[in-house]
């Protein structure tokens, strides 16, 4: 999860990214809509020979909408007032070289981890332009859109927990919480340096 606090991203496209991305924006802001070029060839096409031009893109307004895209297309942020906060979700491109260990951790934190021969384009069809469209194409998965949007009230029609509710599941996933994870220290320096020197790249 990536969180923006006044950033308008120029145009570009995500390194890292496995695809499917969710996107939407926060806060008392005007324009700020994401441009989205959803035929876009990626990589390693440079983006000033993608064609791409006002006809072939569509946009998004993320203060209503939350929007599901290919991180790997090319997309920007159009030029907004006030202040915007914008969260994407997405998943990390090298997610097969995670560890069975890693990937039990996950699955206890119920962060959803995608099979290692997870498919980028079962959610979203590949980009007419890519050379991945071929693939999509055997797989007979065109029919499925090149993006897609959930209006705000649609998303946040689900209903909220009373107080009593929320706390039973609080304590619940407490409980799950794993070591060193709930360290206080976990994320400090002189953690990340004790975690090289145990996996061999720094010595003490």
């Amino acid at each position: 999860m990536n969180v923006n606090c006044n950033y308008a991203a120029q145009l570009h496209r995500d390194a890292g990214n496995f695809g499917p991305s969710f996107i939407r924006a926060f806060g008392d802001f005007g324009g700020g809509q994401l441009n989205y070029w959803p035929e876009d060839a990626g990589a390693p096409t440079p983006l000033e020979k993608a064609g791409l031009t006002k006809a072939n893109k569509v946009q998004f307004d993320l203060g209503k909408d939350l929007a599901l895209f290919n991180g790997n297309c090319a997309h920007s942020v159009e030029p907004f007032q006030g202040d915007r906060y914008s969260i994407v979700w997405f998943t990390l491109g090298c997610h097969e070289q995670f560890s069975t260990e890693n990937r039990e951790k996950l699955a206890k934190l119920e962060i959803p981890c995608p099979a290692k021969d997870e498919d980028p384009y079962a959610l979203l069809r590949a980009p007419k332009g890519a050379k991945a469209a071929t693939k999509a194409v055997a797989k007979g998965k065109t029919s499925l859109p090149p993006y897609r949007s959930y209006a705000k009230t649609l998303v946040e029609k689900r209903p909220r927990m009373n107080a009593a509710a929320a706390k039973k599941l609080a304590t619940v996933r407490s409980k799950r919480r794993l070591l060193p994870e709930n360290a206080k220290s976990f994320y400090s320096s002189e953690a990340r340096r004790l975690a090289r020197v145990a996996a061999g790249t720094e010595y003490v």
